[in-house]
């Protein structure tokens, strides 16, 4: 007994050494763009030798510095750039580090293991994304960023698939999670609290300066603060530096919290509420209304089948109706997803075949100033990725998201644990908010929930649980 809690201590105290050191490479690589290419380098190398020493233990340890690497990044970023004095455009490449990790994980799992029919359908949908690239001659920078936000959900999901595999492997995982929302909520407060100098002492500017960001408003970004009530108000942004994708993140605290009903949850809601994020916080809602209802129909029909299709239309048409009365109201958002929405599905009408990567959206606006006829099309992630794509790439995203489900749903009839239930609609749920919001299928926002949706489906524990009961 000895030798194996010695073992797992050094293990454990070997695994934070390792998710250390990258933060540590993270923020002296934001010091200078000499420093940068050397912390790059030095950060794939780890990428490389984790995934080599952990691919055959099937180690939680790869999902746990995926989660790590999406909410730390922009802080130790912007903590390097901001001691170093450096606001070079180049920072924005080491953002790229946790898509870059999340791809070697997932090449990893591929080469290491067979080949599932949803990794071939897959292929052929990332093989269909990628020649859609060369239709048009937009910046390199946006047509990465968006060939990006369209494959990485299904990385994220084979990886959690993959590496969290047993029932306590899970419960160990959201525990983790957990715990991360937690402290990212007292340090969102806490910056809410100080205000613009903190900040400004931990970076902020230097991480949108690398962006390209250029609406500051009192020495902070524009989407820091947004009108409530008639009135401005601050929102909690965190270690991600950014309230909306923020949201996404603690929405699925939130959302844990409240299935597994955890003494944090209430502390997570005030959290999640103070984002302001549209989008996290209807995936809440529309999370909690699933679950809720879902239990209601129960009681006058037992199949779940039946009560599944009747939830997923009552909650995709709630969740549209929530959508448009907040994004109408003057005091909470405004009409340009709409317009975008309504511009995105006259060009799908007019070219079916898509227009490429590359043609539309809110990275456009980032990548290059000057362009405008294709800055319709944008707020809005599921219409924008029709538009760009075309149909029958879109029908496959669509068909890969919602495929997920299905082992989470098998578990969740063996179960009937509400964790499971709840990841049977996560897919469904963010299917309806990317069409409103196009930060959505980003590795921030999405990766998280996949990663989860993986773990909760996963083959291996359900063969698991079939040969305990033999």
């Amino acid at each position: 007994m000895r030798s194996i809690a010695i073992h797992t201590k050094y293990r454990i105290r070997y695994s934070q050494l390792l998710f250390i050191l990258s933060l540590v490479i993270f923020m002296i690589s934001s010091t200078t763009d000499l420093a940068m290419a050397a912390g790059m380098f030095l950060i794939v190398l780890l990428a490389f030798y984790v995934n080599i020493k952990f691919i055959r233990k099937k180690s939680i340890f790869i999902p746990k510095m995926i989660i790590c690497l999406l909410l730390f990044q922009n802080t130790a970023i912007g903590l390097g750039a901001h001691l170093g004095n450096n606001d070079s455009d180049s920072l924005s490449l080491l953002t790229q580090i946790p898509t870059i990790f999340i791809v070697i994980s997932f090449a990893a799992i591929l080469c290491s293991s067979s080949l599932r029919k949803t990794d071939v359908i897959f292929i052929l949908y990332a093989l269909l994304c990628f020649l859609q690239m060369f239709r048009t001659d937009g910046e390199m920078t946006a047509k990465l960023s968006y060939l990006r936000n369209f494959l990485i959900f299904y990385m994220g999901y084979r990886i959690g698939g993959y590496y969290i595999a047993a029932k306590e492997e899970l419960d160990e995982f959201l525990d983790f999670f957990l715990r991360m929302a937690f402290w990212s909520g007292i340090f969102g407060i806490m910056g809410m609290v100080l205000g613009r100098t903190f900040y400004q002492a931990i970076g902020i500017l230097e991480v949108y300066h690398a962006k390209r960001y250029t609406a500051y408003v009192n020495g902070l970004p524009g989407n820091f603060r947004t009108l409530f009530g008639g009135r401005w108000v601050n929102r909690l942004a965190s270690f991600y530096y950014d309230p909306v994708n923020f949201s996404y993140f603690m929405a699925l605290g939130a959302s844990i919290a409240f299935v597994r009903k955890s003494k944090l949850f209430a502390f997570l809601l005030v959290c999640e509420v103070l984002t302001f994020g549209k989008g996290g916080i209807l995936i809440f809602v529309l999370s909690v209304f699933c679950i809720v209802t879902h239990h209601i129909l129960k009681r006058f029909d037992g199949k779940f089948v039946k009560g599944f299709i009747v939830i997923a239309a009552i909650g995709g048409v709630i969740g549209l109706v929530a959508f448009i009365q907040i994004y109408f109201a003057d005091d909470f958002g405004t009409a340009n997803h709409f317009y975008g929405i309504m511009t995105g599905v006259d060009g799908i009408r007019k070219n079916p075949l898509g227009y490429g990567i590359g043609s539309a959206g809110n990275l456009l606006k980032t990548a290059d100033m000057t362009v405008s006829s294709r800055m319709d099309v944008a707020e809005t992630g599921l219409v924008n990725m029709v538009y760009q794509l075309g149909v029958v790439p879109a029908i496959l995203f669509g068909w890969l998201l919602l495929s997920t489900s299905r082992g989470t749903l098998r578990n969740y009839e063996e179960t009937r644990e509400d964790i499971y239930l709840l990841f049977t609609y996560i897919p469904l749920i963010l299917l309806v908010i990317s069409i409103f919001q196009e930060n959505t299928f980003t590795p921030q926002c999405i990766i998280p929930y996949m990663i989860i949706q993986g773990a909760t489906g996963s083959y291996r524990f359900m063969m698991d649980r079939g040969n305990k009961g033999q």
